[in-house]
């Protein structure tokens, strides 16, 4: 057991200009300009449109090799169980699926 007088209470990280420095390191390494990124979410934002990754689409084509022909087991009543026929897949963006107006993290 390790003594409680060695114990020390982590520190919070200290804040970096735009955001904490886990935020500064996920921007370092992105392969994103962090300035493209910006006017790109102002774009989108003052048209009232989201975002959409280009390289996995709302779509079937992101799901399946064919998507005019998936396979007929693809989806199961968990892991191993019964197939489920006539499933409609329904695409949806994250903001469908988390309630909050602000981004996660902020206070």
């Amino acid at each position: 057991s390790v003594p409680s007088s060695s114990w020390k209470r982590p520190t919070r990280a200290k804040e970096q200009p735009g955001g904490s420095a886990r935020i500064s390191e996920a921007r370092k390494n992105s392969e994103w300009a962090w300035d493209d990124v910006v006017r790109e979410a102002k774009a989108l934002r003052e048209k009232g449109a989201t975002w959409r990754d280009p390289e996995f689409t709302p779509d079937d084509a992101s799901l399946f090799l064919d998507p005019s022909n998936p396979p007929t087991d693809w989806l199961r009543d968990g892991e191993r169980g019964r197939v489920i026929s006539d499933a409609v897949v329904c695409w949806k963006g994250p903001e469908n699926f988390c309630p909050a107006k602000r981004p996660l993290g902020k206070r």
